[in-house]
């Protein structure tokens, strides 16, 4: 049995190299670095350009060796035992699994790393790449995991090899990922519901395909508020365009997804449009604090009073596709509203009911250039 020269860690007699610090068990075994890379130039003068090239990379990856042997801190000794999977946990916390390993040095490089991916990640959130820089925090978190759990098998002389590494790994982002789809399951129930916009109806308010998150607990403990954008279920409208132009019917009844818009009138308000404007009580507002709709389908004079419990929300426009169930024919893309000769039940639509109403969009999450939060907005002139 022979010690090693650098750690005292005892090994076979046939071992070369220590299990623990990584250092050669005998002296002679010693590679002169210099003398590998003079004869590695002779060689490589002896042989064609494109092997010499090769030499030069070979001179390279030899030197890079060295720097992050003097940069990076080798695995501490005289430590007691760790755990490699606590490790590698709280090495997702910048610089905490290092600390855990009794590397003050390497945690002060993993905070610097992360400092750098947070402000890189902050300066791009509106900017399409900022899904890149995501990409690149989760290698980083991989490597951070990789580098603590690597350290610890190393201090407990035990031997590591990539692969535990990888599937320690693995095996956290199965249980990470199980995490995760109880969270959003959980979240999706009683917190917040993630949706996407499918239509242009709302463009520029929402684009084609933004994903929103709803917050839906809000409403459990107060009421709904005007100037709030709101995801709810517009009742049933029956249209009658006077000719038979559609599937040999002139009547569609409209049973439209459930849909975003804005709250323009609570319990008690009544809320009109005359001459091309909208009232609220008697009062003008500006035509940013009405629906959020743009398609201008609203093309008439009406009145609607809200009793107790409901809420004015405007069914404003029927020109998304798919937007609707329309009887006869099924789903499909409903005529506009403008369009039409009778509005059955439209204005009842257009009163919801405070239990119709399932929470207020909070924010826009993606696509990056898009992400906002959705602000309350009324304005009374």
């Amino acid at each position: 049995m022979k010690s090693c020269p650098s750690c005292g860690f005892h090994h076979n007699d046939l071992d070369v190299r220590c299990i623990r610090c990584d250092a050669l068990l005998d002296a002679r075994y010693e590679p002169d670095v210099s003398e590998m890379i003079d004869a590695h130039v002779k060689g490589v003068a002896r042989r064609p350009r494109f092997v010499a090239l090769r030499g030069a990379l070979g001179r390279m990856r030899v030197r890079y060796a060295l720097l992050i042997a003097r940069l990076v801190p080798p695995p501490p000794q005289d430590v007691n035992h760790r755990d490699p999977w606590l490790a590698g946990f709280l090495s997702l916390i910048p610089g905490v699994g290092q600390i855990y390993n009794a590397q003050s040095l390497k945690a002060l490089y993993f905070v610097m790393g992360w400092a750098m991916v947070i402000a890189i990640f902050a300066a791009t959130f509106y900017h399409p790449y900022n899904v890149y820089v995501m990409m690149a925090a989760f290698v980083w978190a991989a490597y951070a995991f990789h580098d603590g759990f690597k350290t610890a098998v190393q201090i407990n002389a035990q031997f590591w090899h990539l692969r535990r590494s990888l599937t320690a790994f693995v095996g956290w982002l199965v249980q990470i990922a199980l995490f995760s789809f109880a969270a959003y399951l959980i979240s999706s129930a009683f917190f917040m519901r993630y949706r996407s916009v499918g239509g242009e109806a709302f463009t520029p308010f929402f684009r084609l395909r933004d994903r929103v998150a709803i917050d839906i607990i809000s409403y459990k403990f107060r009421d709904p508020k005007i100037g709030e954008v709101v995801y709810y279920d517009p009742a049933k409208v029956k249209l009658e365009t006077g000719s038979n132009t559609f599937e040999g019917s002139n009547a569609y009844v409209i049973d439209p997804l459930n849909d975003f818009e804005r709250i323009v009138g609570g319990p008690g308000d009544t809320f009109e449009r005359r001459a091309g404007r909208y009232y609220r009580n008697g009062q003008p507002i500006d035509s940013d604090d009405g629906p959020i709709a743009t398609s201008n389908e609203i093309q008439w004079d009406f009145k609607l009073v809200a009793p107790e419990d409901h809420y004015i929300v405007l069914f404003s426009h029927t020109t998304q596709e798919i937007t609707a169930n329309i009887t006869p024919v099924g789903p499909g893309r409903a005529p506009r509203l403008d369009a039409v000769a009778n509005r059955i039940g439209w204005k009842e639509a257009c009163v919801v009911h405070r239990a119709r109403i399932f929470g207020r969009v909070a924010f826009v999450y993606h696509p990056p250039p898009s992400r906002r939060y959705v602000r309350r907005r009324v304005a009374v002139r």
